[in-house]
């Protein structure tokens, strides 16, 4: 059974997310890439394809959401399900760009992305540097750019858009959140600063 229907947001770990993309977000079915899950706890899926990430992270973990990796020790140990991926492998390949496969493979229709940078120009991370991993550096964004291009190609009819604030992923159109929202009929949701509800906002005409 899919996991997910119509659109799904993919909340990565670039520097370029902020929490008001989040919020704008938080009506549609999400994705958290490693540990963009304590901005965006309402998530459904936690997706970390690296072990080490669970081993460091997985005890931290204390919302609902449901957890997906690449590798078979991680589903041992920590519960985080493995997907079967067709273009990546334990260990190796970005975890951002295999969330969109996951996504695509389990039921959306079309994908949004935000924080996907691949690219160091803004710094690293926007919850700070992973305590045991070297990345991200510029070697290894300009090998995760190939990785989202197998994607691409693997999945060449896919719906997916690049809404990231900054990003250097050429192989999907870009566009601001807000019109690939109102695009299709979606609401653009904010925080309201009263009652910390998140209200739904009319697309500018």
């Amino acid at each position: 059974m899919n996991r997910f229907s119509g659109t799904v947001v993919i909340l990565a770990s670039g520097p370029s997310l902020v929490e008001s993309d989040i919020d704008a977000t938080r009506h549609l079915p999400c994705i958290s890439v490693n540990t963009t899950w304590e901005k965006a706890r309402h998530c459904q899926v936690i997706f970390a394809g690296d072990h080490r990430w669970w081993c460091d992270n997985a005890d931290k973990i204390d919302i609902p959401a449901h957890r997906a990796s690449l590798s078979y020790n991680s589903e041992r140990q920590y519960n985080a399900m493995r997907f079967k991926s067709k273009v990546g492998t334990d260990g190796g390949y970005n975890s951002g760009a295999v969330a969109i496969e996951y996504a695509l493979a389990n039921g959306a229709e079309r994908v949004i992305l935000l924080g996907m940078d691949c690219s160091v120009k803004l710094g690293e991370h926007h919850h700070g540097k992973h305590p045991k991993s070297p990345n991200p550096n510029e070697k290894k964004c300009a090998l995760w750019k190939t990785q989202f291009m197998a994607v691409r190609k693997r999945y060449p009819e896919s719906n997916v858009v690049n809404c990231s604030r900054y990003t250097e992923l050429d192989m999907f159109p870009c566009m601001p959140l807000e019109d690939a929202l109102c695009a299709h009929g979606l609401i653009y949701a904010t925080h309201s600063q009263s009652g910390g509800e998140y209200t739904a906002m009319a697309c500018k005409g």
